[in-house]
């Protein structure tokens, strides 16, 4: 039986998608169609794009968060292979997110976007000293409304702001650098968490930083706790900095199987995700 899937999996030239916990399944690299076909409501499909910066389709919207070019493009750039192509996104609805400042959460390109793309709108969690730019501020403590997307921003430990967006029946965090880096934080970073889990019963997943090199035990308590108190179905973790092989340290020591099977494992930028039915496909 095992042969013939893989054998199935072959023919219909598909590549793998890695859940921590789960074996590999494959899913056609085609992000034209991705790109064109319609997302159900609750749905969702995940590029990686590198670091902290993902493009995330759902059934209006294409939002993307903190991105920068971290190196140097293929000849024809696409979310396909790590990065934004704004002719390939000039049909979409596009909500860009830049949660603060720092250079590798926030590229000034994002700006020329809007040569391309008629639809895009840009929300920030910090006040860019950029003149003769339209965009949204979302201060801490703050619900804001874009179109028919919502946005409650908390202030990182870092700058800037994290994200809780509600969008198309679903709900998600982005961190952008809010993370329980060193345990002189812990005051501060638990109570912002603990308020913004008064807002939300239950979240679809949630980016969360994470990498060898921090302070790895409060890294580690802050991204499980925070998944908890914001009822997490599943972790993403964030801010790499290229170095995506080491989260199966993470995986290897998760409190428990049912957390373990909570992350989902990515390793390379333009690797996507589907994410239907309240799962990501396995």
């Amino acid at each position: 039986m095992k042969k013939r899937i893989l054998l199935l999996l072959f023919l219909l030239g598909l590549q793998p998608l890695h859940i921590a916990g789960a074996q590999q399944v494959s899913l056609a690299d085609d992000t034209a169609a991705l790109l064109r076909n319609s997302v159900a409501e609750h749905d969702a499909v995940i590029w990686y794009l590198g670091h902290a910066a993902f493009a995330i389709k759902t059934q209006s919207h294409l939002l993307i968060f903190d991105y920068y070019v971290q190196r140097e493009p293929p000849a024809v750039p696409s979310l396909g292979n790590g990065f934004i192509n704004a002719q390939e996104l000039q049909d979409q609805d596009v909500v860009v997110f830049v949660s603060h400042r720092d250079s590798d959460h926030y590229d000034p390109l994002i700006w020329q976007w809007q040569d391309d793309i008629p639809n895009i709108s840009y929300v920030l969690g910090w006040e860019p000293a950029i003149a003769n730019e339209d965009y949204v501020r979302v201060m801490p403590r703050q619900t804001t409304t874009v179109g028919d997307i919502e946005v409650t921003a908390i202030p990182s430990t870092d700058s800037g702001a994290g994200f809780l967006i509600r969008v198309d029946g679903l709900v998600f965090y982005h961190c952008g650098d809010n993370a329980f880096w060193i345990s002189p934080y812990r005051e501060r970073y638990y109570r912002e968490i603990e308020w913004l889990a008064g807002k939300t019963d239950y979240t679809d997943f949630v980016f969360l930083n994470w990498r060898l090199g921090a302070d790895r035990a409060t890294m580690e308590e802050g991204l499980w706790k925070t998944a908890e108190m914001l009822g997490a179905r599943y972790v993403i973790p964030s801010h790499m900095r290229g170095r995506e092989e080491t989260i199966v340290e993470l995986i290897k020591d998760a409190p428990s199987a049912r957390q373990r099977n909570q992350i989902v494992d990515k390793r390379v930028p333009g690797e996507r995700f589907i994410y239907r039915g309240g799962e990501f496909l396995r």
